[in-house]
């Protein structure tokens, strides 16, 4: 009997330790899943810039045309909440005046592009056949989005 007292002892321990860390386990995944959430949350929220989601771009520049004269750049705002500003555009580092925007964008700057939107900024260009020109679009926060290409 004395023996059978001892085994039932034991065995409450050893199911109340069991017990003790199950729940802390518990607790341990709640507080994961809490943590998850709040940053799944965050991220969803925020504007998608590269300091968010480091795979995405705000500005996605799509192509560029060159006509005599000017060049026109295609632009989507891969923004999720707000407007994306657009102060200006370098070439060769040298700014360059905008001639006329479409789409989306306004028409004086700064010129905004609303989220989800694609927009045109053609700008004064002089350009020589099969010369590379670096093109960089600067949005009012000072971010410049750099992108190459070769005159045709």
């Amino acid at each position: 009997m004395y023996y059978r007292f001892i085994s039932l002892m034991c065995l409450a321990s050893f199911l109340q330790k069991q017990l003790l860390e199950m729940k802390k386990a518990y607790v341990f995944i709640i507080l994961c899943l809490v943590v998850a959430s709040g940053v799944i949350a965050y991220h969803l929220s925020a504007p998608c810039t590269t300091t968010v989601w480091p795979i995405c771009k705000a500005l996605i520049i799509m192509g560029v045309t060159f006509h005599t004269g000017s060049a026109t750049i295609f632009l989507y705002a891969n923004t999720r909440i707000k407007a994306l500003s657009i102060s200006g555009v370098r070439v060769n580092n040298v700014t360059k005046t905008v001639l006329a925007t479409g789409g989306s964008l306004t028409d004086s700057g700064p010129y905004d592009l609303a989220e989800r939107a694609e927009g045109t900024i053609t700008i004064s260009l002089s350009w020589t056949s099969g010369n590379n020109y670096t093109f960089e679009v600067r949005t009012n926060k000072g971010k410049l989005f750099p992108f190459w290409r070769t005159a045709p």
